[in-house]
């Protein structure tokens, strides 16, 4: 089915399937965007509830659905004015579309709280303690709790809109839109 659909093309030149996937990633990144003016407190104040449309399509859509997260940390550290410096923002913006990967890999193996604790142990501990050189321990050590909070509600959000988007998701095991 998916192939048939993929030999109509659309003005642009890309198949329908893609432009469809295109439009989605673009509706996330808007979502991703408008959360990063929804701030946690935090030392240093880019900590937001930007990431969860990124770890919804990262789990919906495959790995190519975790770059919303590095959009969206990028969002975010703008409203606030790239406090760490805009190379550091870069990083930070990698490792969390590397969280959402992570997530959306594990979710779709070992059920989606596996991934929801995954993803919170990499965002909310091991990122910022990869990032220690640059930030010393003192400011790594104080952004483990709000980012270990931002990254629970996150993910708490992405797993809810999953299950509103894909009622048959499950909890635990493969889900019924594995093969899609």
């Amino acid at each position: 089915m998916r192939q048939a659909r993929d030999r109509f093309v659309t003005r642009t030149g890309l198949p329908v399937g893609r432009m469809r996937k295109l439009a989605v990633m673009s509706l996330a990144v808007a979502l991703a965007a408008a959360g990063s003016f929804i701030k946690i407190p935090s030392p240093v104040g880019t900590v937001a509830l930007d990431s969860w449309p990124g770890y919804l399509c990262a789990l919906l859509m495959g790995p190519e659905g975790s770059s919303v997260a590095l959009a969206g940390h990028l969002a975010s550290g703008f409203t606030s004015g790239f406090p760490l410096g805009m190379v550091l923002h870069a990083l930070i913006a990698v490792e969390m579309c590397l969280c959402a990967l992570a997530f959306g890999w594990v979710a779709r193996r070992a059920g989606v709280v596996l991934g929801a604790a995954v993803a919170v142990v990499l965002n909310g501990l091991i990122a910022p303690l990869a990032l220690t050189p640059w930030l010393g321990r003192p400011l790594a050590a104080s952004l483990l709790l709000p980012l270990s909070t931002a990254a629970a509600v996150n993910v708490s959000l992405a797993t809810a809109a999953a299950k509103a988007i894909v009622p048959s998701l499950v909890v635990r095991g493969r889900s019924s839109h594995e093969g899609r």
